[in-house]
């Protein structure tokens, strides 16, 4: 007898007994469909029949663009390209970029919220974990990387560098 496939995928339903746990069998993929960036499938869970795409909740998700462009833009930014620049190697407009680096920045913050947890005397402030926009004139904006992000060790804090350090 043939296994069904463990997609990895948790169930993005907050009323489900499986909201966010992974690898429980309860995810099938029921569809499939063609992007610029490949295949993509939908998914439903067995237990409450919520359907979702897998990209639902990332930064991909409903964009038009190729992931591997929104990708290189962001990985751009980050090494500090300037936006007009990438704009015009690119092909993507200045807002366009803006708001793929908008959307990284929101779900950096969710990840960043995660992993620090409730509010603690070491608590994350947003800046000094993951990555923050910085306006040097109104056309040219840059990504500047703070300390770069581990796993917390003592259950104290978020885990950043910037954190042990002040320890």
């Amino acid at each position: 007898m043939r296994e069904a496939k463990d997609w990895g995928q948790p169930c993005p339903n907050p009323a489900c007994t499986y909201y966010t746990l992974m690898h429980r069998a309860n995810i099938k993929a029921i569809a499939s469909y063609q992007t610029q960036s490949g295949t993509r499938r939908i998914f439903v869970c067995k237990e409450c029949e919520e359907q979702f795409s897998e990209t639902r909740d990332t930064v991909f998700y409903d964009l038009r663009a190729p992931e591997e462009k929104v990708m290189l833009v962001l990985k751009l930014l980050l090494c500090k390209v300037e936006l007009t620049s990438i704009s015009f190697a690119l092909g993507v407009t200045e807002e366009t970029a803006l708001a793929w680096l908008q959307r990284a920045a929101q779900q950096a913050a969710e990840i960043n919220h995660h992993l620090c947890g409730p509010s603690t005397s070491r608590r994350c402030n947003g800046r000094s974990c993951g990555a923050s926009l910085r306006a040097n004139t109104p056309r040219r904006r840059v990504l500047t990387a703070k300390a770069p992000m581990r796993a917390p060790t003592d259950g104290s804090g978020c885990g950043s560098a910037l954190h042990r350090s002040a320890a």
